[in-house]
Parts: structure tokens; sequence; C-alpha cells
């Protein structure tokens, strides 16, 4: 069975991921520069309302 993330995990393993976005860069931008997927990226933005 797989484990739910929660908060604390996200912000320990996308800390850069939410830097940038926080710093107002696009979610196209960001996944540029970090190679992330785009809806990860959307999922982060949601969740700390970025």
């Amino acid at each position: 069975m797989g484990r739910t993330k929660v908060k604390v995990d996200y912000l320990m393993e996308y800390a850069d991921d939410i830097q940038l976005l926080s710093d107002g860069l696009s979610l196209r931008k960001v996944r540029s520069k970090t190679g992330r997927a785009l809806n990860t990226l959307r999922k982060l933005r949601m969740m700390f309302n970025l």
C-alpha cells in the first residue's frame, strides 16, 4: 500500500520548486529549470497558495 505525503514531505522534497514559484516565476519557467511535471507544480502552487 502506498503512503500519502503530508505537507512537510512536500516542503522537504520540493523546496527549490516552491521557492521559484513564490518568487513569481511561471509554471513553464519553473518546469524548464527543474524538470518537474506541470501537474506537480500546479499541485504545489495550490497547496501553498503561491
